[in-house]
């Protein structure tokens, strides 16, 4: 694996694994996905990385980018969805 930090000429590379069973992989909580598909999707997934992570929420993206934290991130399809409704009338 090569981590992912400044090199001399600026550019920054995620961290990289070789194999999925090498890969960590955060998620909110295993308890997002859906049941059914969705959940066996996540199942699998989470079988098959050396180390499935849980919380983090957002922070666990940029964990990712910086090249310090795991490899991968998933979240549920429902929780990637916008949600203007919420903010109306928040004064945002």
């Amino acid at each position: 694996m090569r981590e992912g930090v400044p090199r001399g000429d600026g550019k920054r590379r995620v961290r990289q694994a070789s194999r999925l069973d090498e890969a960590m992989l955060y998620a909110t909580t295993p308890h997002m996905f859906a049941a059914g598909a969705e959940a066996a999707a996540f199942g699998r997934l989470r079988g098959a990385v050396k180390r499935p992570l849980y919380g983090c929420d957002c922070y666990a993206y940029a964990l990712v980018a910086s090249g310090f934290g795991p490899h991968l991130v998933c979240e549920a399809r429902r929780e990637m969805q916008p949600r203007s409704e919420e903010g109306e009338g928040g004064g945002g």
